[in-house]
C-alpha cells in the first residue's frame, strides 16, 4: 500500500512540476516532470498488476510441466 501511494505522489509531484515549469518556461523542467509523471504511472500499474501476473506465471508454468 505504501508503494502505491508513493507512486501517486511521484505522479503529483511530477505534474506539479510539469505544470510550473512549462508556465515559466523552463523547458528542462518540463522534461523532467513529464518522465516523472511517466515513470511514477508505470510504477503504479506494475505495482497494481504485479501479484496477477505473478498468479498469471505461475500457472504457465504448471501448465507446462
Amino acid at each position: 500500500m505504501d508503494a502505491v501511494l508513493a507512486a501517486i505522489a511521484g505522479i503529483v509531484i511530477g505534474a506539479a512540476v510539469w505544470a510550473l515549469s512549462s508556465h515559466s518556461g523552463q523547458y528542462q523542467g518540463v522534461s523532467r516532470g513529464r518522465a516523472a509523471v511517466l515513470v511514477s504511472a508505470l510504477a503504479a500499474v506494475l505495482i497494481g498488476f504485479g501479484p496477477q501476473a505473478v498468479q498469471v506465471l505461475f500457472h504457465v508454468g504448471q501448465a507446462a510441466r
